[in-house]
């Protein structure tokens, strides 16, 4: 029997599960009695249980919603969204690994970034801006070699504008050019 009321429903229960297990483990950090720390393991492993039951009703909707784009031939649809969940799962392994290895959000260009050899002693800062100088003087400074243009003695005919419009019309939409299509 539905109340109605929104606070009924299944999420807001689930959480107030997650709450209770908040709410018990700042008791057991303040008090540090036994009592309290059993109270929060066994919280603690119903929020667990609730998360892990939660996570694969997620990933089964997920799927079948993939299962449904690849039989209703919406293959478009169907590799984005797989594309978008490699990425996203890879960018989450990343992270996680980074993160349990401790180290810094930093990406790969920020560490070799100007700041990174100044805080390493290797280069000072006026020392630095002087290399940089001294590169963008030379790009600038170099003479380009004017290319000779290439004497094309093939005797090909031009192609029409019809001819173009009727190649371009014959293309399927959304598919790879290659040597087959």
């Amino acid at each position: 029997m539905k109340s109605g009321k929104v606070e009924d429903t299944e999420i807001y229960k689930e959480k107030r599960k997650i709450g209770q297990k908040n709410e018990a483990r700042k008791k057991w950090m303040k008090s540090g009695k036994v009592e309290d720390t059993e109270i929060y393991k066994e919280k603690r492993k119903i929020g667990e249980k609730l998360c892990r039951r939660k996570k694969k009703e997620w990933w089964e909707s997920k799927l079948k919603n993939l299962e449904q784009q690849r039989k209703s031939n919406n293959t478009r649809k169907f590799y984005k969204e797989v594309q978008k969940e490699r990425t996203t799962e890879k960018e989450s392994r990343s992270r996680n690994a980074k993160i349990n290895l401790g180290i810094q959000r930093t990406t790969e260009k920020e560490s070799r970034s100007r700041n990174a050899k100044i805080n390493l002693g290797i280069l000072e800062e006026e020392e630095l801006k002087a290399q940089w100088k001294k590169h963008y003087v030379d790009l600038q400074s170099t003479e380009s070699d004017e290319l000779e243009p290439i004497q094309n003695n093939n005797e090909e005919a031009q192609i029409s504008l019809e001819e173009l419009e009727q190649v371009i019309n014959k293309l399927k939409t959304d598919k790879a050019a290659g040597p087959d299509s």
